[in-house]
């Protein structure tokens, strides 16, 4: 069973406002709590008490606030680029969807996100809309005027440099469809519409 504390720590490290504000003792923890208690349930399914919750906070905030202000992330953008005139489409993962997609020209495609019972395609409109005419049956998913925007960093992804441009994102109320990383690149496929709003929102990061 994984232990509450944990569970705690990876919740607010989600939420870079949060996090920040524990680090710096300001953060309202009972209301907190309040706030997270449903999420802790559903991953101990368990019924975790509010007071234990509450612990596991108070005891990582007088962690977080012994830490150095630099131990907070410290995100260098070198680079960043759009790709746009894009589409998403989704259908059951079967031998037969497979065999269609190992038709595709690669070269149009931006990236095919391979589930256990999914698999969901990103590419140039032209090409979602001629797989579409391949397949007989309806796809479980499909949205149009999209936008890729990657995002290359100085160093390394961590984990927490991903919570943090999710929170940016967040912020401007910004609906994401589909993330793709590897060590020092992250894009975020998004609606067309929200790609100024986006740009802004990584601005602190150059």
């Amino acid at each position: 069973m994984r232990k509450i504390p944990d569970i705690v720590r990876e919740i607010i490290e989600k939420d870079e406002n949060a996090y920040e504000s524990l680090r710096r003792d300001i953060l309202n923890i009972s209301s907190y709590t309040k706030q997270i208690h449903a999420e802790v349930d559903q991953i101990t399914l368990k019924e975790i008490k509010h007071g234990t919750i509450v612990a596991a906070l108070a005891r990582l905030g007088k962690n977080l606030q012994k830490l150095p202000v630099s131990s907070k992330p410290k995100i260098k953008i070198s680079n960043l680029s759009v790709i746009s005139d894009l589409s998403l489409i989704t259908y059951e993962k079967n031998p037969s969807s497979l065999a269609k997609i190992a038709d595709l020209n690669f070269s149009d495609v931006f990236s095919i996100s391979d589930a256990l019972n999914e698999i969901t395609i990103i590419g140039n409109d032209q090409t979602v809309n001629n797989l579409k005419k391949k397949f007989k049956s309806n796809s479980k998913s499909f949205a149009s005027n999209l936008v890729a925007i990657t995002l290359k960093l100085s160093e390394e992804i961590k984990t927490l440099d991903v919570y943090t441009l999710l929170n940016s994102l967040k912020n401007k109320q910004i609906n994401i469809l589909e993330i793709l990383r590897s060590s020092n690149e992250i894009s975020f496929v998004i609606e067309k519409d929200s790609l100024d709003q986006a740009v802004k929102s990584f601005n602190d990061y150059f």
